[in-house]
């Protein structure tokens, strides 16, 4: 009994901490605000609950096909840039896809931490920050290439065998949501072509694992640094772990993103 009061005490302080994220977007727009987006800032940091839940979705090869052009048609699916954050998160995707431009030749896919009545309202935000168009993955739709999808927070976002959005249901104990570990590691099971895995700020280590899942199939992964992390939790684990191949500053994220984009135009 005590520690279902504990976990349920815990899941009320992290959705807290995400009400407040949320309450960053509001205020970072208006300038006149920013002692009052340092303050929330800080009360965020120390509301946030470590993750305890590790997803361990082993990655695994599709099977062996013998229709040569449905082989085909996987190995040419859309390339990805995927991208995991919490906690600070909304102002380094904002200072990420500013830098983009309109066409990267890949879809990027983002997952951020955030309470379900503001998803479409963060969306949005974003849309407004991007030459990209940004809009909340569909279920049952396919990725397209020069697309910003975030994952809307009416359960985990997945991908299927059959490369589309596929929402499931929450697991018990899992407090983040929407889980990166979980959409990473549906990634690493279901689409072929390796790609660019990104792990920002927040606190806990949910991503790490699926970080790690996409770093053993071949993809190329990145994790944020200390530095320029408002909470050094999830790129922390993912270090820990060896999920990441390099550990960047924004900056040199964004030119990562940007080197990326530029190798799959030739």
């Amino acid at each position: 009994m005590i520690q279902s009061c504990f976990l349920k005490w815990h899941a009320c302080i992290d959705h807290f901490a995400l009400l407040l994220n949320c309450f960053l977007l509001f205020l970072n727009k208006f300038k006149s605000f920013q002692p009052k987006l340092n303050m929330v800032k800080v009360i965020a940091k120390g509301f946030q609950v470590e993750n305890k839940v590790q997803n361990e979705t082993a990655p695994f090869m599709p099977k062996q096909m013998g229709d040569t052009r449905k082989t085909q048609n996987i190995l040419s699916a859309t390339s990805l840039i995927l991208i995991g954050s919490s906690t600070g998160g909304p102002q380094v995707l904002s200072k990420i896809l500013s830098a983009l431009p309109k066409e990267i030749n890949s879809a990027i896919i983002v997952i951020q931490h955030i309470d379900s009545q503001f998803a479409d309202s963060f969306a949005n935000w974003l849309n407004e920050q991007s030459k990209l168009k940004v809009e909340i993955a569909k279920e049952g739709t396919e990725p397209e290439m020069n697309l910003v999808y975030v994952a809307g927070a009416n359960g985990n976002l997945t991908i299927n065998q059959e490369r589309r959005f596929r929402y499931v249901e929450e697991i018990k104990n899992d407090y983040y949501r929407p889980s990166i570990d979980i959409f990473f590691n549906s990634i690493a099971k279901n689409w072929l072509p390796k790609g660019l895995a990104i792990l920002l700020t927040g606190m806990g280590a949910d991503g790490a694992n699926g970080l790690l899942s996409l770093k053993k199939m071949g993809w190329h992964t990145i994790a944020q640094d200390e530095a320029s992390s408002i909470v050094y939790g999830m790129p922390q684990a993912a270090a820990k772990l060896e999920a990441a191949k390099e550990v960047l500053s924004i900056e040199s994220i964004t030119a990562a993103i940007l080197k990326f984009i530029e190798t799959r135009r030739n």
